[in-house]
């Protein structure tokens, strides 16, 4: 389906037209993670949602609808869902960098400051493709007294490597200016 992120109209219309549940769950989960790389969390909520009452035919389908899940949450800031549902997702290697995000933010959310920064700037600088987690990093730094230089340095990075980021490139953009660029 090609079906612009701005017609949600046209995108309902094909997805009644679509038949099995896989199909319609690939469809919602690739809808919404466009949305999520466009750095709207909100817009790629509510089409997730629509994937609740559908029944993926595997388990890695499954797991890939639970990891999404959890992505989502934690970019809406919703801490305490997350940390809920993450209890059920076995973590490995493939997925250090989003657990290693979520326990920042949890850390955040019991007022563990410095470990919280601590475990946000490694994610952030780890993984600059993580675009969720090196905006928040930011975000959360500069909101707890962390100097501007480093917060910057953080994000000049990861937009030299991940340059087509809007969420990198909204963060970047004030604390830019802040300093003068």
């Amino acid at each position: 389906y090609r079906v612009a992120l701005s017609d949600s109209a046209g995108f309902d219309g094909k997805r009644a037209q679509i038949a099995g549940d896989d199909w319609k769950i690939n469809a919602l989960t690739d809808r919404a993670m466009k949305l999520l790389r466009q750095d709207e969390p909100a817009l790629a909520w509510s089409v997730f949602r629509k994937v609740g009452g559908l029944r993926p035919s595997s388990e890695s389908r499954l797991m890939d609808v639970r990891l999404l899940e959890l992505r989502l949450l934690a970019a809406r800031g919703k801490v305490s869902q997350l940390a809920e549902r993450r209890k059920d997702i076995p973590s490995g290697p493939y997925l250090r960098s989003a657990s290693d995000y979520y326990e920042g933010l949890e850390l955040a959310s019991r007022g563990d400051t410095v470990q919280a920064a601590r475990q946000l700037r490694a994610v952030a600088t780890q993984n600059p493709y993580y675009d969720e987690a090196v905006a928040t990093t930011a975000e959360y730094l500069l909101a707890h007294h962390t100097a501007e230089q480093q917060v910057y340095s953080i994000l000049a990075e990861a937009l030299q490597v991940n340059s087509a980021s809007p969420a990198i490139l909204k963060a970047y953009i004030p604390v830019a200016l802040a300093r003068g660029y």
